[in-house]
């Protein structure tokens, strides 16, 4: 869903300099309470960097452009290209069923086990529940035990039927991309991306970023002071979605920058082909009403910006978070790190009106409750009330006694002992057809989230990024 109201934009990028970047980074992360983060932007060719505050609070230690951060779902982008350099060899085809290539690989619903192909996996169509991060050891074999878990996880949707974001499914790719090449993910990182590319600044495993500037995730406590969250040992088993990859900034604008040039560097085009890089940016499936993206490639996020189309991804692990956003027309990239604080509001706050700026292209933003709200027709307020579960939960929905929305109750899956519905509601205001936003902001955007099938009668999801089918007890189910 592409939202572009009108904002106050950044005046400190006016002048584009290193100078005014600096300014620009370092009034947002005040504004935001992030205790550290950069900003790297590569516009036809010059670069531009900048850096606030600082890595680790604990430590002092200062954050800078070639600082490794946790790239999160970034390495998704990894994952997918490697997959598609297996597609281009010949072996591995796209539409094929994964159960060709992994005979013994199941989920609880067989019948979706026959049917998930490469492309669903790629394109977070699987259908299934996606949001293990279960650690299975150091060893090579830790992807394998975790694919054999997945034999116990239930299906959401059949698969192709929709987007629901899915970790869990480029952890299966993972396995697939090591039992067909015969090297780790870890090592085709290496040698088909890391090497040829001559990027600097990558670590794939933690005894890798043992030599580099680190920075670490903080968390805000009661008197409103950053502390480092406690260091956890990444999982091996999540390595393709993201769980251990880090990278500098710089390390990723240089990545961005090869995959948007590949002429200026004959390892850059022998890294993929153009058809390939091509199939990572067209649309393969809609993303319903949510502003993560308005679709999904075969590997990065898209963005519809008017004439222009935007592409990336963000990514999040343990208190830091990536923003990448690549515009090939204007040969700009720009990628945003954060250590901390309110990150999405950061974002916000920094890079959509710094894109206008450079190239005159408005990104999307996330989108604000209508004012005065809109009166919600009772025929569309039947439609999505109702329990729905999912990987973020149970979510019971009723009309708002005002008639200008929904009243949503959450409970998450930690909260399993807890009668479905038992938190206090938050009211989300219609947006648009099947789509809300939520009218608390809290700490960040405002949340929107869609009612999704069956446009004559009641819907069948409720998705927020991740599908939530209505539940089977639900009397309008």
């Amino acid at each position: 869903m592409t939202v572009t109201p009108e904002h106050s934009t950044l005046q400190a990028a006016r002048a584009h300099g290193d100078k005014d970047l600096a300014d620009l980074l370092r009034t947002t992360a005040a504004r935001h309470g992030v205790p550290g983060a950069v900003i790297a932007v590569s516009h036809d060719g010059h670069r531009r960097t900048a850096a606030f505050g600082l890595a680790n609070q604990r430590t002092h230690v200062e954050m800078t452009p070639d600082t490794l951060v946790g790239v999160g779902s970034l390495a998704k982008v990894w994952t997918s290209a490697l997959t598609l350099r297996l597609v281009e060899k010949g072996a591995l085809s796209l539409d094929q069923p994964v159960r060709l290539y992994l005979p013994g690989f199941t989920l609880a619903d067989r019948e979706a086990s026959e049917q998930l192909t490469i492309r669903h996996l790629l394109s977070h169509g699987g259908g299934f529940h996606g949001e293990s991060m279960s650690d299975f050891g150091p060893g090579d074999d830790a992807l394998g035990r975790y694919v054999d878990s997945l034999s116990h996880v239930s299906q959401l949707h059949p698969p192709g039927e929709l987007f629901s974001y899915c970790n869990a499914g480029f952890n299966l790719l993972g396995h697939v991309l090591a039992t067909v090449d015969g090297a780790t993910w870890e090592q085709q990182v290496r040698d088909h991306v890391t090497l040829p590319l001559k990027l600097d600044g990558v670590a794939v495993t933690s005894d890798e970023a043992m030599f580099f500037r680190n920075s670490v995730g903080h968390t805000v406590v009661a008197d409103e002071a950053h502390v480092v969250i406690p260091v956890q040992q990444p999982q091996r088993s999540c390595s393709p979605t993201g769980a251990k990859l880090r990278m500098s900034c710089l390390a990723v604008l240089s990545f961005c920058e090869a995959y948007l040039r590949p002429s200026l560097s004959g390892a850059a085009s022998r890294f993929l082909s153009t058809e390939s890089r091509a199939a990572m940016t067209r649309p393969e499936v809609a993303v319903p009403g949510s502003t993560m993206a308005d679709h999904w490639s075969l590997g990065w996020a898209l963005w519809d910006c008017g004439s222009a189309r935007a592409f990336g991804h963000d990514g999040e692990y343990s208190g830091q978070s990536l923003f990448v956003r690549n515009l090939s027309d204007h040969g700009l990239s720009v990628v945003l790190a954060v250590n901390g604080g309110r990150d999405r509001a950061m974002y916000e706050d920094t890079v959509p009106g710094l894109v206008e700026e450079l190239c005159g292209v408005r990104m999307p933003r996330a989108p604000e409750p209508p004012e005065p709200l809109t009166r919600l027709p009772a025929t569309k307020a039947q439609r999505c009330a109702g329990t729905y579960r999912g990987p973020h939960g149970t979510f019971k929905v009723s009309p708002a006694s005002e008639g200008h929305g929904l009243d949503i109750r959450a409970t998450s899956p930690r909260e399993a002992g807890r009668p479905p519905g038992a938190g206090r509601p938050e009211r989300y205001a219609w947006l648009r057809d099947d789509t809300f936003v939520a009218e608390g902001k809290g700490h960040g955007p405002y949340r929107t989230l869609s009612f999704v099938g069956d446009a004559g009668g009641p819907a069948r999801y409720l998705h927020n990024s991740r599908a939530h089918a209505r539940a089977d007890d639900d009397p309008a189910g």
